[in-house]
C-alpha cells in the first residue's frame, strides 16, 4: 500500500519469503530503485531499515512505523466497468490539458458528467464526447495509471471517494470539488 495524504495505492506484490513483515517507505524511492532493476528484487527488513538488492544494485530506505499509515478507505458505491481502450483514448485527450497549479485544485483533476469528460489548466480546454459513466470530479491519480489503455477498469464511487481497480492493483482517492468550467 502507498498513500501519499489524499490517494492510495493497494497493489499485490509477490513474496517468496519467510513470515508476513511490513515497512512504511517512500513509494517514489522504492519505484525509482524498481525501476532500474533488470531482475528479482530482495528485500529485507531490519529494524527500521528496509534493504534492497539486485543483481550489482543495493538501497536502503529508512521504514517508518506502519502503525502511523492511514488504512485504505472502502469505496461504497456501485461497481462498473470501463473498457480499457475507451479509457486510454479519454485520458490521451484530457491529461494533457489538466492544471498543475493547486491554488485551484479542482482543476487538477477531470470533470465527468453532464455526457462528456472535461479537463482543463483556465488556459486549454479538452473535451471527450462521453462521461464513461463517472460523475465528478475524479483526480488524475486514480485515472492517470490506466492511461495505456491495456486492460478494462473497474471504477466505484461514492459521494466523498472514487476508485479504480484492476487485477493486482486498486487505487483509491477523494473526489475533488469545486465548480468546473
Amino acid at each position: 500500500t502507498a498513500y501519499d495524504g489524499e490517494t492510495w495505492a493497494v497493489a499485490d506484490v509477490p513474496y517468496d519469503g519467510f513470515g508476513d513483515w511490513s515497512a512504511l517507505v517512500s513509494h517514489k524511492r522504492l519505484s525509482s530503485f524498481v525501476a532500474e532493476c533488470a531482475g528479482q528484487v530482495t528485500l529485507t527488513i531490519s529494524e527500521n531499515i528496509l534493504n534492497g538488492e539486485s543483481g550489482q544494485l543495493s538501497f536502503r530506505l529508512l521504514a517508518l512505523n506502519v502503525a502511523d499509515f492511514a488504512e485504505t478507505p472502502e469505496v461504497t458505491g456501485e461497481q462498473a466497468v470501463v473498457p480499457g481502450k475507451e479509457l486510454g483514448k479519454a485520458l490521451r485527450l484530457l491529461l494533457p490539458c489538466v492544471a498543475d497549479d493547486m491554488s485551484r485544485k479542482y482543476l487538477t483533476g477531470i470533470y465527468f458528467g453532464d455526457g462528456k469528460g472535461v479537463a482543463t489548466d483556465a488556459h486549454r480546454l479538452a473535451v471527450w464526447p462521453s462521461d464513461l459513466g463517472l460523475k465528478g470530479i475524479w483526480p488524475t491519480d486514480v485515472l492517470g495509471p490506466f492511461s495505456d489503455g491495456k486492460r478494462d477498469v473497474a471504477v466505484r464511487q461514492d459521494g466523498e471517494r472514487c476508485e479504480a481497480t484492476v487485477t493486482g492493483l486498486r487505487i483509491v482517492g477523494t473526489l475533488l470539488t469545486g465548480k468546473f468550467p
